[in-house]
């Protein structure tokens, strides 16, 4: 019987739609809160800068008392005060008087620019300028960057650390965050052994366990490993209602395809379920499939390292993403310019790895096959070459998919 392979975005669109976000919330520490969304809406609590302060070292002074100010008319004003960064002076500023400021230290009451200690002699009592500021202030203005009370980062954000740099700079210690997702994780096969045994006649040992729980780990996951069950039905069943009762999530590798072994595609029926859908009209992953049991996703890939990694990539990641709550889960597509060939002809759409830099995309000349890592070990995206597409020429125009 032929399998209906659905396209990627009908396959994506089918699994989005059907799953729900996580409700649990937890507080964290700031510092731990890399890579965790947000679960609300976090404002500004004060103004930043909390304070007009200077841009860089120099002296803080009324700018009228040097607009005339030049190499053949140097300005001499007298020093008043010295102003270090961290200190804070409530002494107004006369005209012809100048405040010694170092970069960060909030301009004293009067002043309304700085001038660099580059355009002066540097004086410690009285200074002389050489240059007026024409219409700079060297100012960083109170509220510049950012207001009080401003929408600073919206439930659903994943956190970067720019993000909680910000936040830092406004005094949070702690912050509101979805939970992380548990996601079961089940490689399958007679096969497969755990590495750091001895390796038998006919055995290798299990690759995808170790990366999709790593990926899992680096995407703000929490990797549930189940035990390791060989080509069972039945205990592949049981292995899922058992997963189910703590994950919010479940990926199998493995058992997908055709063999007389592969019964992964039966698993649904015999916990009462459907399969949501089952075959991709795609290379690699083609025989992905995915179903829900009790609510919860079933996403089943290729036992091949590379098949798997790229199905994940696809389907796996923008699922996660919505039940961890981030506000969008697509995964960021670009367009790259190819550095080489790729002279393989794609009757069907095909994801080939490659690394992406500066708007160019390499791809690795050889190791293609889905069962091989090595070609993919440093890359960092997946060309997306449409079906029917000749082959891919240096200087060609590209969809890459980032990972």
């Amino acid at each position: 019987m032929t399998r209906k392979k659905l396209v990627l975005e009908d396959a994506l669109s089918l699994l989005l739609s059907a799953a729900n976000p996580l409700m649990r919330q937890e507080e964290i520490a700031l510092v731990a809160a890399e890579g965790r969304v947000l679960a609300a809406n976090l404002y500004a609590k004060i103004d930043q800068p909390p304070f007009d302060r200077s841009a860089l070292d120099g002296y803080a002074l009324q700018q009228e008392d040097v607009v005339k100010a030049s190499p053949q008319n140097p300005i001499c004003l007298k020093v008043t005060q010295k102003i270090f960064a961290g200190d804070f002076s409530d002494l107004p500023l006369q005209k012809g008087e100048a405040a010694r400021i170092m970069t960060g230290a909030p301009i004293p009451p009067g002043a309304n620019c700085v001038i660099a200690k580059e355009e002066t002699n540097n004086g410690e009592e009285q200074v002389v300028f050489f240059a007026g500021l024409g219409n700079k202030s060297n100012i960083c203005q109170k509220g510049e960057d950012v207001l009080k009370d401003t929408l600073l980062l919206a439930a659903g954000e994943s956190l970067n650390y720019a993000q909680l740099g910000l936040l830092a700079g406004q005094g949070y210690t702690h912050l509101p965050v979805f939970a992380k997702p548990r996601v079961g994780l089940m490689a399958t096969g007679d096969e497969l052994l755990p590495a750091g045994t001895p390796l038998r006649p006919g055995k290798i040992y299990d690759s995808n366990s170790t990366m999709l729980g790593s990926r899992l780990a680096t995407l703000g996951c929490e990797p549930v490993f189940a035990p390791h069950y060989a080509d069972d039905p039945q205990g592949l069943a049981l292995t899922i209602k058992e997963l189910a009762k703590e994950c919010d999530a479940i990926i199998t590798c493995g058992g997908v395809s055709v063999g007389d072994r592969d019964f992964l595609p039966l698993i649904a029926g015999m916990l009462g379920e459907k399969n949501l859908f089952l075959g991709l009209a795609l290379k690699p992953g083609t025989p992905t499939l995915a179903f829900f049991y009790q609510g919860l996703p079933v996403l089943c890939l290729s036992g091949n390292p590379f098949a798997a990694a790229t199905s994940f990539e696809l389907l796996g990641r923008p699922l996660l993403g919505k039940i961890a709550g981030q506000k969008t889960s697509k995964n960021r597509r670009l367009q790259a310019v190819a550095k080489g060939n790729f002279v393989k002809h794609s009757k069907f759409r095909r994801f080939v790895r490659g690394y992406y830099w500066a708007g160019e995309v390499s791809i690795p000349d050889s190791g293609h096959s889905s069962g091989i890592l090595s070609s993919f070990a440093g890359c960092n995206c997946l060309v997306d070459i449409e079906a029917g597409s000749g082959t891919v020429k240096k200087g060609d125009l590209v969809e890459i998919v980032l990972i």
